[in-house]
């Protein structure tokens, strides 16, 4: 869902201008598409790696009756430590070692975010008269005549 909200927002004026310059499908994809999915792509990646590295469920239903710690994830040797070893310490050392992974994995993660600059030419000169330091209005008289707004913007 996200990758698809994130291809809704790249503006089908881009596409437009591609495909006038004769981009093939794989150009467009590797210079437009992709740069300007990478923002969304690497929301996903931290999320996901947020929630793998809190995964417990999936890992202690599958593995129950196995007597092997060769699938055992970081917190269900928290959860093994504290509540079946009585190592209440151990335990809680071992939660602030996965705190500060994922704390410096979110602080890092900025650093994958950030946004593909892309410059769009203008269109053309007619923009360059819509500035707001070319158009002039009449606020000077409460009700000003049609006559005297149309001197003011239009001299």
């Amino acid at each position: 869902m996200l990758f698809l909200a994130g291809l809704r927002a790249i503006p089908a004026a881009i596409y437009e201008a591609a495909a006038l310059d004769n981009a093939s499908p794989w150009l467009t994809f590797r210079k437009i598409t992709w740069p300007l999915l990478w923002p969304v792509t690497a929301l996903v990646l931290t999320i996901q790696l947020i929630l793998q590295l809190k995964i417990f469920d999936q890992v202690y239903l599958f593995a129950a009756n196995v007597r092997t710690d060769a699938t055992m994830v970081m917190v269900q040797y928290i959860v093994k430590q504290a509540f079946q070893m009585n190592k209440g310490g151990l335990a809680a050392a071992a939660s602030m070692v996965l705190f500060i992974l994922i704390v410096i994995f979110i602080i890092t993660a900025p650093l994958l975010t950030q946004a593909v600059k892309l410059e769009l030419p203008k269109a053309s000169s007619q923009v360059n008269d819509l500035r707001p330091e070319k158009i002039e209005f009449a606020i000077d008289a409460p009700y000003p005549d049609a006559s005297e707004v149309n001197q003011h913007v239009y001299a």
